[in-house]
């Protein structure tokens, strides 16, 4: 299985997803942790909170299943957080190929 992450708006998004891996929990559920950081020198927007969407991806291309990270705290205050992805235990893993992990903002309540 290969693991990819993608970049869309390349250095300009002000977080680095780094130190990424895969594991399976006492269930079997896949887990992936990893941490996201602020880069240096560039702007992290106050009111977006990144996530990370993670596509497990077939040999064609099709998305198999989708989900998003969590993380606990705010990233803009910290620079710094891990994140967590869990996929439920499934007979898909078995048609994986590849994991697609993609950086995305999710905007703050209240602001």
């Amino acid at each position: 299985m290969n693991l990819s992450i993608e970049d869309s708006l390349g250095l300009e998004t002000g977080v680095l997803i780094q130190n990424v891996k895969a594991s399976s929990d006492e269930d079997n559920n896949m887990k992936i942790f990893g941490q996201m950081r602020k880069r240096e020198g560039k702007y992290v927007n106050l009111f977006l909170e990144p996530e990370i969407v993670c596509d497990l991806v077939d040999t064609a291309g099709a998305i198999l299943y989708s989900t998003v990270s969590r993380h606990s705290g705010c990233f803009w205050a910290s620079a710094y957080t891990t994140f967590e992805i869990t996929i439920p235990k499934r007979k898909i893993l078995d048609e994986v190929f590849q994991i697609r992990l993609r950086l995305i903002f999710k905007k703050e309540r209240g602001a």
